[in-house]
């Protein structure tokens, strides 16, 4: 059996900042595309939730962090990427309520 050196937190956090960003990207472009209005509430929806649910991720890596030295340069990558996704949410925001 195959053995892995991979932290599952750090992992996961990697995995839901990946799709957090593009689910939060194709609701802004599909609201570029279409202007439909109704995409605004949902998208506004979307940024709440996915800010919760990355706040408790980004939370959970710093607590591993301090926990697990040994995978300190995973769960750092992971925290790292998972900040990308401030910006990225906050341009896509401002552009929709500009367009």
């Amino acid at each position: 059996m195959k053995t892995t050196n991979k932290n599952f937190v750090a992992e996961s956090g990697k995995q839901l900042a990946r799709y957090s960003a593009i689910i939060g990207i194709g609701i802004f472009l599909l609201f570029c595309i279409t202007r439909f209005e109704a995409l605004m509430p949902m998208g506004l929806f979307y940024l709440v939730v996915a800010t919760a649910a990355n706040g408790i991720m980004l939370l959970l890596l710093f607590i591993e962090l301090l926990i697990k030295a040994k995978d300190r340069k995973q769960v750092l990558i992971s925290i790292g990427i998972m900040l990308l996704n401030i910006p990225l949410s906050l341009t896509c925001a401002t552009l929709a309520l500009h367009l």
